[in-house]
């Protein structure tokens, strides 16, 4: 039998801590590779026969997606909220579809990166298939990447994209 290629869509409003979790989703599965985006239904997903392939977005329509994509993919969701910036509930019974709250994902002294990264790990192996190879290491050294490059370009203005991490200047603790 031959099984449709696994695609992973993380979404979240903007705000709600979706380009962490694409870089874990990345580290843990993909991490040498440049997040890919998808930013409305219609678009077309590339298949990577020996990887996992995982696109970031903003688009909420996860019926959509689904009516778009499932006959040629098996197709997961994994999503963030925040506050009031929720997944919509029809969406949440759905068995293809996790969510994570802004603050699973949230650093700060008293929870680490390898604690997010365990929790992060933890829900994502009860979630996904078996078949999906997870390395929480690979996880570990992309986060820590991402931080320095953070470093590196957080004064700058919020037009200047890195693309590789899909992390914007001045990106963090943004008051909108």
């Amino acid at each position: 039998m031959n099984e449709k290629p696994i695609v992973i869509i993380q979404t979240g409003h903007m705000r709600t801590g979706t380009t962490l979790l694409v870089n874990l989703l990345y580290g843990f599965m993909n991490p040498n590779d440049e997040i890919k985006c998808l930013w409305e239904i219609h678009h077309d997903i590339q298949s990577f026969q020996d990887k996992c392939n995982i696109y970031k977005s903003h688009c909420l329509n996860i019926e959509g997606f689904m009516q778009q994509h499932q006959e040629k993919y098996n197709v997961f969701f994994v999503c963030t909220e925040r506050d009031d910036k929720t997944i919509s509930e029809k969406y949440k019974k759905m068995h293809n579809v996790l969510i994570f709250d802004y603050n699973e994902i949230l650093e700060t002294e008293s929870y680490t990166t390898e604690q997010i990264i365990e929790n992060t790990y933890n829900k994502l192996r009860g979630f996904l298939p078996i078949s999906v190879s997870l390395d929480k290491e690979t996880c570990k050294t992309r986060i820590e990447k991402m931080n320095e490059t953070y470093k590196e370009i957080e004064n700058k203005d919020f037009s200047h994209l890195n693309e590789f991490f899909q992390l914007h200047g001045k990106h963090r603790n943004r008051d909108t």
